[in-house]
């Protein structure tokens, strides 16, 4: 099962749930912040954790991530692993974002559903690879 990692602030901490629901509903294990990170002491190595071992990252640039040191940091690191990194933007023009974000393909929330189409089709072909892998050996 494709495992999805929802990198989001606190404050956006609704929208991340709610973009859980719906990756859960078509198949996909998704995790949010608020189930990854127990103490705000300690907070590096569960995102470190969550980050490493998620096929993608969906990262919600809204206002408050913009501004979020930890958020930018979060982002660098899913892209030091080298994970697919879906940027989705929530009431953010593109001209708000830093120069490392402004040219990268990105998904507005309110036309999602096409991105989630997309997904589960991947999530399907990346299962069907990973039990002939499993099978085979």
């Amino acid at each position: 099962m494709m495992k999805i990692f929802i990198n989001s602030t606190r404050k956006d901490l609704e929208l991340a749930k709610d973009l859980a629901r719906r990756l859960k509903a078509i198949g996909l294990e998704a995790f949010t912040e608020e189930e990854t990170v127990r103490s705000e002491d300690d907070w590096l190595a569960p995102i470190d954790r969550r980050l490493r071992n998620s096929d993608e990252v969906i990262v919600l640039l809204t206002d408050h991530a913009i501004a979020s040191r930890r958020m930018m940091s979060e982002l660098g690191t899913a892209y030091g692993l080298d994970k697919k990194v879906i940027p989705i933007m929530v009431g953010v023009d593109v001209d708000a974002l830093p120069p490392l974000l402004k040219n990268l393909p990105y998904i507005k929330y309110d036309e999602i559903e096409d991105y989630l189409t997309d997904l589960r089709k991947r999530s399907d072909a990346f299962d069907k690879k990973y039990t002939k892998k499993v099978y085979a050996d």
